[in-house]
């Protein structure tokens, strides 16, 4: 089939789109390389994109296609249901690894605007010169320049070719759908390029790539298939005359029928499905610096210096029993403590399987402040599929925090993820590109907002700051007691040796004061053992 036939048709007055497109396009690609977390809009409630093999294939339904073997066959992907809101720009992301695996390949034609079909203005196409061989191709684009217009479009976006495989195989080719740890994602943009991404329901398609299964004939009305093939004539059926049955007499509304007569039900125990704590991964929350806590391995209650930063470390304990993982996502809320970003995010990730720049964003979206109440961690094994599996248990991220005013208790805690309600919500990212949320450990009343109100909440793990004048000083232990030897006193030797220091290393960052309004009312329920 010709490659990029239809290109010249849609692309029009192509020659000058640049000059007027420049700063929109700029700012449409920042959202592939863009290191601050980017919110995924809650409206996310029927978007929907779908896949079909439209050229060189034959179909059965809307999810299964067969290609002759060797065959070349082209897939076009569609906005079927747009949302609701409208739209400015969508995006693109499919997964045809499994097509390579089995021998076949993507067949890129020249550029990215021959196989976009709507609106091929910025045709963007990530990798931007792609081999076919990759297993995983973008593509995304606006509605019209300078300025990109709201619409409620649907139809096809766009159009792929792909080679078969020579040796019968079958193969599932999925769309990817947006989320924080892959902004590559199925999305659409409503309203503005700096508004936040409405994930698309992302539908798979399978490619079996050999002969389709023949067809039956039909056979003549007055036969029926027979069970060796072809056709035969049906064999008559003695027809049973129905025996009158005797109709039970019904028991009172308080007995049952039994063998004879009525009785008393037996209430029988209904077993509840409850989901298998194994299955999730767990979480834990770590102070260190400027704070003394009730406990190292598992505080609960910690004093903080006003003033003083100390450093709150997020460890993931206990992986899923499903087994390693891609990517992490973390949700800190920390309150009216006033949080210290650093410079870099890589700087707070302590994750040694992060194979790409760290994601992270204020509650709000965008950057941190350090004011907002929660902070936001997307930390990702790579870029490219496929991602490479992580098995790492141990501290995972840092960040720096400080009492801002004497007097004030605040709850810092980690938000499990939850379907619909928080999709932002600690977890993992399984390898089938699946969401493992946290294990939910109890309730806390959490300040998400820093609003001075704080809200009870499902946690993984949380822990209450004191905000105080200053520390106490640390208790000089008591000397051991003289051990009788000879009738001489000896003193064990004072180990001299350098106290092992944890995996990472200490790397405690300079902090900033700042006044804040202080609230007392708190509804903490203890999390469960």
């Amino acid at each position: 089939m010709a490659r990029g036939s239809r290109g010249g048709e849609r692309l029009g007055g192509r020659a000058v789109w640049p000059a007027l497109a420049a700063l929109v396009a700029l700012a449409f690609t920042i959202t592939f390389v863009v290191r601050e977390l980017d919110l995924t809009s809650a409206r996310t409630a029927d978007a929907i994109m779908s896949m079909a093999v439209t050229e060189g294939g034959t179909c059965f339904n809307q999810s299964k296609c067969a290609v002759p073997l060797g065959g070349e066959f082209t897939i076009t992907i569609s906005a079927d249901v747009p949302p609701a809101e409208r739209y400015v720009a969508w995006q693109t992301e499919l997964d045809y690894s499994e097509l390579v695996t089995n021998g076949g390949s993507y067949q890129p034609r020249l550029l990215a605007s021959d196989e976009i079909v709507f609106s091929p203005l910025l045709a963007i196409r990530i990798p931007g010169s792609p081999g076919g061989d990759e297993g995983l191709v973008s593509h995304a684009d606006v509605t019209q320049l300078p300025v990109p217009t709201e619409t409620d479009y649907s139809g096809p976006l766009v159009e792929l070719d792909f080679t078969c495989s020579g040796a019968d195989s079958t193969n599932v080719l999925q769309l990817v759908p947006y989320s924080p740890f892959n902004y590559n994602g199925t999305a659409f943009r409503p309203e503005s390029l700096g508004g936040p991404f409405i994930p698309a329901k992302a539908t798979g398609l399978t490619v079996h790539c050999g002969e389709p299964p023949p067809t039956p004939t039909a056979c003549p009305d007055d036969k029926v298939p027979a069970g060796g093939g072809g056709c035969g004539t049906p064999t008559s059926t003695a027809t049973s005359t129905d025996t009158p049955t005797a109709t039970p007499t019904p028991c009172p509304g308080d007995k049952v029928p039994l063998d004879a007569g009525c009785g008393t039900a037996t209430p029988t125990a209904t077993a509840t499905a409850t989901p298998d704590p194994a299955l999730f991964p767990e979480f834990s929350l770590h102070v260190s610096g400027a704070a003394v806590c009730d406990e190292v391995a598992n505080p609960t209650k910690c004093s903080a210096a006003v003033g003083q930063p100390f450093t709150l470390t997020v460890s993931l304990d206990e992986l899923p029993t499903q087994g390693g993982y891609t990517a992490i996502q973390l949700y800190t809320v920390y309150g009216q403590l006033i949080y210290k970003p650093t410079s870099d995010p890589s700087q707070e990730s302590l994750w040694p399987d992060e194979g790409t720049p760290p994601l992270r964003a204020g509650i709000l979206g965008g950057a941190p402040l350090g004011n907002e109440g929660t902070v936001l961690h997307g930390l990702q094994s790579s870029v490219l599929h496929p991602h490479p599996v992580s098995t790492f248990s141990g501290d995972i991220l840092r960040i720096q925090l400080t009492c801002p005013q004497i007097g004030m208790t605040e709850n810092l805690g980690l938000l499990p993820y939850k379907e619909v309600i928080n999709t932002l919500g600690t977890g993992l990212k399984a390898p089938n590109f699946e969401n493992v949320p946290a294990k939910t450990t109890g309730q806390a009343a959490l300040d998400r907002y820093a609003t001075g109100f704080p809200q009870l909440e499902d946690v993984a793990d949380y822990l209450t700051i004191n905000c105080v004048q200053s520390l106490p000083p640390t208790p000089t232990p008591p000397p051991p007691t003289p051990a009788s030897v000879g009738g001489v006193g000896a003193y064990p030797d004072a180990d001299g040796g350098a106290r092992g220091w944890w995996r990472w290393g200490a790397m405690a960052a300079g902090g900033a004061a700042m006044a804040g309004g202080a609230f007392a009312a708190r509804r903490v329920v203890r999390r469960t053992e």
